[in-house]
């Protein structure tokens, strides 16, 4: 089948039922960016218990502000005209892209922020419906894309992962190729976990090294002449703290939970370097496994380094699950991948797509209180996290199992 005809291939029906889900989506997107409680709003933990809608945006947009008047992106300044914003953790170049927004006011920059995001929403769907073959599945591929409840959450708080991944994703399924893949470690440098595996392959150097210049080139000058910044940066994403509360849906929290309920107080005690190490090792291990395996297809490798550091990272939070959603559709695109694998994968999408029990558990949804769960049964704790957790160490896994069974094979590699 041609790809321009993919589209061709649906049925009346399905057409009309994505018309239905592109309404939904829009009426979604339109009550997160204007209603006061929009209909998202008694579902996360995110929108009742911290800081209001478009608060990570918010933190880029200050940085701007501080830039234009002479102050470190890494601070808080005493100026009035961001409402509210969380600390600046992001590369110096963020400061610069915010100092462009702060030309309008805060809720401006932020719609035009969820409008860019929503453009990238829809090139992510048409190429990655584009690349799967099975009608079904590339249907209910589109279908958990557009009724994502992490990505609601994402544009809600005026996120930066899904942009981030997303542009990563689709430096491999479209065009732009390097330039798109630099503006993904740009925004947010999760996505140079896989320049040292793409490396291996010909056709993708100029993609890793162009990154590396630029990374060093728009960063290195910055930190260097202020030292400062670089130490706040480093602090505030490299020595973690904190964070385990039920807005965290990360296995590193479901590890914390096991070791509070198993009562094992040394690992409490030396949580940090348990946390630190269990990073360096399992990272280490899937950079053994990708570039050593045989026959590794890029987008399998790819995405289990991007996987690594969502299952590895202390601070994952619900909104994160709309980069592992679109990660789980990048591997739907590999030709040939084994029907019970897509369908694993498709389901584990489904449930990460889903909101969580959060909203039956916190009952008094009071904004004021900064952590609901403090006093929630430990089952509840649990039942809360498990949708979240176990679909992303199931796909993360299948990547694993998938680059091994295929390295074994001795099927020619593909980029497919």
């Amino acid at each position: 089948m041609k790809k321009n005809n993919q589209f061709e291939c649906f049925s009346l029906r399905y057409k009309l039922l994505l018309i239905v889900i592109l309404i939904i989506h829009f009426l979604i997107v339109y009550s997160v960016l204007f209603q006061k409680n929009s209909v998202i709003w008694s579902f996360h933990n995110d929108t009742i218990h911290r800081q209001g809608r478009g608060s990570d945006f918010f933190a880029v947009y200050h940085a701007g502000v501080n830039r234009n008047i002479g102050l470190s992106p890494y601070i808080r300044g005493n100026e009035k005209k961001t409402p509210y914003y969380y600390d600046f953790r992001y590369l110096p170049v963020m400061a610069y892209f915010g100092q462009i927004m702060a030309n309008f006011s805060p809720i401006t920059a932020y719609r035009l922020w969820i409008f860019l995001v929503e453009l990238l929403l829809f090139m992510l769907v048409f190429f990655i419906m584009q690349n799967i073959e099975n009608v079904k599945i590339r249907m209910m591929t589109g279908i958990i894309l557009l009724l994502s409840s992490p990505y609601f959450l994402e544009i809600h708080m005026g996120q930066f992962t899904f942009v981030s991944v997303g542009l990563c994703i689709l430096s491999f399924i479209s065009f732009g190729g390097p330039v798109v893949f630099i503006l993904s470690a740009l925004i947010k440098p999760i996505t140079v976990i896989v320049i040292p595996f793409i490396m291996k392959y010909k056709e993708y150097r100029l993609t890793a090294i162009s990154a590396v210049i630029v990374l060093i080139l728009v960063s290195m000058p910055s930190f260097l002449f202020n030292s400062e910044d670089w130490g706040r940066f480093f602090d505030v994403n490299f020595n973690l703290q904190g964070g385990l509360d039920c807005g965290n849906y990360g296995f590193i929290k479901l590890l914390h939970l096991i070791s509070i309920d198993l009562e094992l107080e040394f690992i409490d005690q030396y949580w940090q370097f348990f946390v630190s190490y269990f990073r360096l090792i399992l990272i280490g291990l899937a950079f053994i496994i990708v570039i050593l395996a045989k026959n590794v297809n890029v987008k399998l490798g790819v995405s289990l380094l991007l996987l690594t550091h969502f299952v590895t990272y202390q601070h994952v939070w619900e909104h994160h699950m709309s980069a592992v959603i679109i990660i789980g559709a990048f591997i739907l695109t590999i030709r040939g991948l084994n029907k019970w694998s897509c369908y694993i994968i498709l389901f584990s999408m489904v449930l990460l797509s889903l909101p969580t029990p959060f909203y039956f558990f916190d009952v008094a949804k009071n904004p004021l209180i900064w952590n609901p769960s403090i006093n929630w049964e430990s089952y509840k704790l649990y039942l809360n996290l498990l949708p979240k957790v176990i679909p992303t160490l199931t796909i993360f896994v299948l990547c694993v199992y998938e680059i091994i069974k295929t390295s074994f094979s001795g099927i020619k590699k593909g980029i497919n």
